[in-house]
């Protein structure tokens, strides 16, 4: 009881429950302030750890989230939150890949870009996402056929997913138009 009444007087250990209430609706920016000042007193303090490493995730530095999440989770005394924070890591370190494997598609760089998308591959195996890039990939590559398989295969990981329908429509428009209007009729309601 004591003990709680001194954390709540301290203006670092206040800091750091303002900067996990930042990160969860959105104060990013905010929220890492208050969770460096936090952690500057408590830096093994896990919530502040894993607040971190969501509110820098949110602002697009997926590979620094990650230590975060992974020093959370060597931090938390409690079970089930250790499994938290190693889940966000892997999350992180899934949609690092996918923004590597896409960088590195757009500048042509193919080899990078089917390594990334094989590692979120692991990461996810029921990601859509990189099922996708390595269908784009495959476009990238002349490999119309093997682009058609990947997308087959996002369909069945996703039947109902928009984009995956978006990318099948626009593929059987260039390839084979013929088809086209029958797997639209075909498609399940939105």
């Amino acid at each position: 009881q004591a003990e709680v009444r001194a954390r709540l007087g301290d203006p670092a250990w206040r800091a750091g429950l303002a900067g996990i209430r930042g990160a969860a609706t959105g104060r990013d920016a905010q929220a890492e302030r208050q969770l460096r000042q936090a952690l500057r007193r408590y830096p093994q303090e896990a919530d502040f750890l894993g607040a971190l490493g969501l509110a820098v995730m949110h602002q697009g530095r997926r590979a620094e989230a990650i230590g975060w999440f992974q020093s959370a989770a060597r931090a938390t005394k409690v079970d089930g939150q250790a499994a938290k924070w190693r889940d966000l890591a892997t999350s992180a370190r899934y949609w690092l890949a996918l923004q590597e494997a896409d960088a590195a598609l757009d500048a042509g760089a193919y080899q990078r870009a089917e390594t990334q998308y094989a590692l979120a591959r692991r990461l996810d195996p029921a990601g859509v996402d990189a099922v996708l890039g390595q269908a784009d990939l495959a476009v990238a590559r002349g490999d119309d056929a093997g682009a058609w398989t990947l997308l087959e295969r996002a369909r069945r990981l996703a039947p109902r997913e928009a984009e995956v329908a978006r990318r099948q429509v626009a593929w059987l428009g260039r390839n084979a138009p013929e088809r086209l209007e029958t797997f639209v009729a075909d498609l399940p309601p939105a």
